[in-house]
């Protein structure tokens, strides 16, 4: 009967398979490395962290293994809480509440009649619900969420973390240094003098002793279940964001550089020296089975079975900032660390095994000029490879040069011999023998310069603070002013000639048709913002892509005249992009980040028929017009190398939504375009060599 069963399901026309394009995906840390704000251990074996861009990840075996969940959402989620019964509620920005019944395996959207931004949640037995938003709202639910109500509190102040004994005591901490408590579940609220006037983010109570930590280290003790608080003495500063009751004795506070132990009910505190685990950590959580888990920036999340020993559970490298990451083909690439480390992948990003520890300064900038050479540089020093990263030798050392100054920005070279570094002190150095040796250029400016681009080993240009544009025609030893006309700090440069620039800028983007005497402003896509943009990339004259604050990446593919948003699913600042081709790219950040794409940015799902197809043939999509996405649909007779490409109407390729061997069948993919402007798009499929068709899509 089973047999049968799983027979007839495979007659349904399609099914869903992986072969779709998902855009930018994570290369570390997986599952994905958004800041985790809060983690939850509930049931036998179970965990659940949640965080930015509506991340939610999930643990069955003790926080070992980590699988990311489908929110549904891409709202910041703030707080967690789940019964022993696997029923509870996650909440987040824009009033967002969902709901699981299954241990946290699924969820769904529940709606508390405000947009109010949720910032907590309690509940004990699965049906009483408890949320704190911002403003001092309140709200509660008493029959599992079906509705909602919301108390007065008589606050204005965020409610960070909620306390709840399931039988009627409820307490909030909040901004100001105000914790307020109710013995009607809610109802109506007393207001205790606490003596601060800090933010308190967590509170929790085990027995009549409660403890609320805060900003500036600041902690407070109650005795009496909450109803009168002291100060507890602490000589650490650092906000605490998490407290957690071991047993009527041990107390463990987390601070955003560590832990801080008490044996003695909270009463006092010891700080661990050093400051374990990784600093940046914003929740911390204690199983019943008697082990700790803390989760925080960057979606690290870290085990202890004792409180003290701690190891990260998240699968990937704790590889501080990456400043900048350089690949010299589709799987030979280099990240530089803030920890003064150099990193190095051999598979496309998958791993990053082959680190060498250069300098305990923030290596900044790397460049290869082949897949021998390359070099990479922190504040003052630059280190040089000519064996693919196997070892590195200081070519430039500040100490031993009197006539530098500032910090070292960017490496530039046009070919094997001419190269070029700056700082932020408006020095420009140039070296004529691939960097063995350097000599200083007279760039006639102190601002700083923050890139540099040559079109050969002659004729360049350099950009930097408060509009500076330089300009040389003598390979970088004299420079000369462009006097632009504009004021914004250009933060990376690129030209098709030295007439033809673009420069960004903050949160622009400029260009220049006279060599940088004069400007303008190009749109840009309104998601971008006030998200300073730090690094460009462009891989031939149309085709580019910049980077910036807050995960954005845009793109053009005519030279800078237009640029779309990509969803780069990174709600952290991404510092550089590098691109081997259309569509294979990078992209690095805050706490060890790096994400990845195969089809140009752009995404698409799959799926299949097990129907034969009798010709290759390329169907019209629908709905066409469209608005967001749209079907596209083709047929492979026979098994064969697939390639599906999106491009613009003047010819410039967008992205690839598919590139592989395909078996025998009929197939469709969606098409995600919601970032692309309207207009008209080509859609081409080609099988093996000689068979290929084009479509027309037009997006409202």
């Amino acid at each position: 009967m089973k047999r049968t069963v799983a027979i007839l399901l495979l007659s349904g026309l399609f099914f869903s398979v992986s072969f779709g394009q998902t855009g930018w995906t994570w290369q570390n840390p997986k599952p994905e490395g958004n800041t985790l704000n809060e983690i939850a251990v509930f049931g036998p074996n179970y965990a659940v962290a949640v965080g930015n861009l509506g991340l939610i990840e999930r643990s069955t075996d003790n926080g070992e293994i980590w699988t990311k969940i489908s929110s549904g959402t891409k709202a910041t989620l703030c707080g967690v809480s789940i019964n022993s019964n696997g029923v509870g509620w996650v909440v987040g920005t824009g009033g967002t509440v969902l709901k699981t019944t299954d241990n946290g395996l699924t969820w769904k959207p529940q709606s508390i009649g405000s947009s109010y931004a949720c910032l907590t949640v309690s509940t004990t037995d699965g049906v009483k619900c408890y949320i704190g938003a911002s403003s001092g709202k309140f709200f509660k639910s008493t029959d599992g969420g079906a509705t909602w109500t919301s108390p007065a509190t008589n606050s204005t102040k965020y409610v960070r973390s909620i306390y709840t004994n399931g039988q009627g005591i409820v307490c909030l901490a909040q901004d100001g240094g105000i914790i307020q408590k109710s013995s009607n579940d809610g109802e109506t609220w007393t207001t205790k003098t606490t003596g601060i006037t800090t933010a308190l983010y967590e509170i929790s109570f085990l027995g009549n002793t409660g403890l609320a930590v805060g900003a500036g280290g600041k902690i407070l003790r109650s005795t009496d279940a909450g109803d009168t608080w002291s100060q507890v003495s602490n000589t650490n500063s650092y906000d605490l964001v998490d407290i957690q009751f071991i047993d009527a004795t041990h107390v463990m506070a987390l601070s955003i550089a560590g832990l801080l132990h008490s044996s003695d009910g909270g009463a006092t505190f010891t700080r661990d020296n050093p400051f374990t685990p990784y600093s940046g950590q914003t929740s911390m959580a204690m199983s019943p089975n008697n082990y700790f888990l803390c989760a925080g920036s960057g979606g690290w999340i870290y085990k202890s079975s004792n409180g003290t020993d701690w190891s990260t559970r998240t699968d990937g490298y704790p590889l501080g900032i990456i400043a900048d990451i350089f690949f010299t083909s589709a799987n030979i690439g280099y990240a530089a660390s803030s920890n003064g480390m150099i990193y190095k992948t051999t598979d496309g990003g998958s791993s990053w095994t082959g680190s060498v520890q250069l300098t305990y300064g923030y290596l900044n900038t790397l460049f290869f000029i082949n897949a021998s050479i390359g070099f990479v540089a922190d504040n003052g020093d630059i280190f040089r490879t000519s064996n693919g990263g196997g070892s590195w030798t200081k070519v430039f050392n500040y100490a031993n040069v009197p006539t530098y100054s500032g910090s070292i920005q960017c490496i530039y070279f046009v070919d094997i011999n001419y190269g070029w570094f700056t700082t932020d002190a408006g020095q420009i150095w140039l070296s004529t023998n691939g960097g063995l040796s350097w000599t200083m250029g007279n760039s006639g400016s102190t601002n700083a310069i923050y890139d540099i681009w040559f079109v050969d080993s002659r004729n360049g240009v350099a950009a930097g603070w408060h509009g500076t544009i330089l300009n040389t025609n003598d390979g970088g030893a004299t420079w000369k002013p462009a006097n632009s006309n504009v004021t914004d700090d250009f933060y990376a440069i690129h030209g098709t000639d030295l007439m033809h620039i673009i420069a960004i800028g903050g949160n622009k983007v400029l260009k220049t048709l006279d060599g940088g005497a004069t400007w303008t402003y190009v749109p840009l896509p309104s998601q971008v913002g006030w998200n300073n943009l730090f690094k460009m990339r462009f891989i031939n004259r149309n085709t580019g892509w910049v980077c910036g604050e807050y995960g954005t990446i845009i793109k053009t593919t005519d030279g800078g005249d237009t640029w779309t948003m990509q969803w780069s699913n990174m709600s952290g600042t991404i510092y550089s992009i590098f691109f081997t081709d259309e569509d294979n790219g990078w992209a690095c950040g805050d706490t060890g980040s790096i994400i990845h794409t195969s089809s140009g940015g752009i995404s698409g799902t799959g799926e299949i028929s097990v129907e034969k197809a009798s010709e290759y043939k390329l169907f019209q999509n629908y709905p066409n017009p469209f608005n967001q996405s749209t079907t596209i649909s083709f047929n492979v007779p026979v098994r064969s190398s697939v390639k599906l490409e999106i491009f613009s109407i003047s010819g410039s390729k967008i992205g690839t939504l598919i590139d592989a061997e395909k078996e025998a069948g009929q197939y469709r993919i969606s098409f995600d375009a919601g970032d692309l402007p309207p207009g008209i798009y080509f859609c081409r499929c080609t099988w093996g060599s000689t068979n290929d068709s084009a479509i027309r899509l037009l997006k409202d």
